[in-house]
């Protein structure tokens, strides 16, 4: 789910920074993704090890540059929902 919003992101015209951020994980936002956009996933009931292993796996790469993107103010949680 985390790349079809990048994804979806980017198609409509979002300025999407790839570079390497030294920001450390914001836990809010980290919550917020997981109520608003893993539960949406069809990885979320049985394949996500993030989930499965509550927090004790990696999420996957689309989770965490949307983390970072939020932390960044570069999007709200709304924006991605509307994108959901």
């Amino acid at each position: 789910m985390g790349f079809i919003v990048t994804e979806r992101l980017i198609k409509s015209g979002k300025k999407i920074p790839f570079d390497k951020s030294e920001q450390v994980s914001d836990i809010a936002a980290g919550e917020k993704l997981i109520r608003n956009m893993c539960a949406s996933c069809s990885f979320y009931k049985s394949d996500c090890d993030f989930i499965l292993k509550e927090g004790k796996a990696l999420p996957c790469g689309g989770f965490i540059l949307l983390e970072c993107l939020i932390a960044k103010r570069i999007v709200t949680i709304d924006y991605i929902k509307n994108i959901i």
